[in-house]
């Protein structure tokens, strides 16, 4: 078939189709603290018994109020019973799934899908209880509809208006600070920069051309009259590596090890120490440039080269680094003032 004979509609839904796919896996806020969760039972508690209270779209008989005061607070308390042990649970029999460096606004709609259920099969047993019903796997059923109709609309609207909240504020502030960023960096780019943006200028090849020598000089210079190099030992003395911190680029905990990354012959190496990442900062609390942004990264500032951002907050480019170092909300505003003031050295 000719390109030309394909409708234009077909173009215009594979576009659609391409921009709900990328939606879905944007990186959502991950959260699955005890506070964090407390606030969800307490919102779907309140929901749920404001709806079978007040609104009553499921005929509780209005005639006797204590009556359908007790259902609708039998039927709130399934929320805790439900939600505690089943966001708990999941977070720690699945960590490789329930985690902030993969988690997305899908994993986040299809964690609430899985909630859904649970409440509907407490709504169900609780139904039991309370109406002393025979037990029916066509009740389960049946008990999935109102539970889906109370909490599909708040679930959806709560993940919408997340997203759309943090992307946009961490977004903004990612750019202001990476743009103070490159001009301590860099001041030609930086500068340049800000002529395309403001006048619609462009580069010409040889301004491109000397911006990048410059930019690759520094990352493979060669250091001089640097610190001492440091002494980084495993929890049991039996493995040591000198490491100087100035080629230290960072440091990332998991479970009881930590990984090392440092240049050496103006590659990145990586060593892997059974340590805690307290231990290895406890050595470093004389360099001031080494931050702990995140409780598993610990970072030197100096080789911070671009901030971003996203709904699940900052993220750090180190240089030579593909992973993207995260930046813990309550560190926002301190960890991008230490990389402006440690950004060039």
């Amino acid at each position: 078939m000719a390109i030309n004979s394909i409708p234009i509609t077909n173009y215009f839904y594979f576009y659609k189709s391409m921009l709900v796919k990328q939606f879905l896996f944007r990186p959502h806020p991950f959260d699955f603290s005890i506070k964090r969760i407390s606030t969800h039972v307490l919102i779907a508690f309140l929901s749920v018994f404001f709806v079978l209270f007040v609104v009553q779209p499921f005929k509780i008989d209005q005639t006797n109020l204590s009556d359908a005061f007790y259902i609708a607070i039998s039927f709130a308390l399934v929320c805790p019973f439900v939600i505690f042990p089943l966001e708990i649970g999941l977070s720690k029999l699945f960590p490789n799934h329930y985690c902030e460096k993969n988690w997305s606004v899908i994993k986040t709609m299809l964690h609430f899908t899985l909630v859904i259920l649970f409440m509907s099969l407490g709504n169900y047993l609780m139904s039991l209880l309370l109406f002393e019903n025979t037990f029916s796997l066509m009740g389960i059923v049946n008990f999935l509809y109102p539970t889906v109709a109370v909490g599909i609309i708040p679930i959806t609207i709560s993940i919408f208006f997340t997203q759309y909240k943090y992307y946009k504020k961490f977004k903004i502030q990612a750019d202001q600070l990476n743009l103070e960023l490159q001009e301590k960096l860099n001041p030609k780019s930086a500068n340049a920069a800000r002529i395309i943006e403001n006048k619609g200028l462009e580069f010409t090849s040889k301004e491109n051309q000397q911006i990048n020598n410059e930019e690759f000089s520094v990352k493979n210079r060669t250091l001089e009259n640097i610190d001492a190099a440091i002494t980084f030992s495993n929890i049991n003395n039996t493995e040591s590596i000198k490491i100087i911190p100035e080629v230290l680029i960072y440091c990332s905990a998991a479970d009881n090890y930590v990984d090392l990354f440092f240049i050496e012959n103006q590659k990145v190496k990586r060593v892997t120490q059974r340590n805690t990442l307290g231990n290895i900062y406890k050595l470093l609390l004389q360099f001031p440039y080494f931050v702990k942004c995140h409780r598993s990264y610990l970072i030197n500032a100096t080789m911070v080269e671009n901030i971003f951002g996203n709904a699940q907050g900052l993220k750090l480019k180190l240089k030579n680094i593909d992973e993207e170092i995260p930046v813990s909300r309550s560190m926002h505003r301190e960890i991008p003032k230490l990389i402006l003031q440690f950004a060039k050295r």
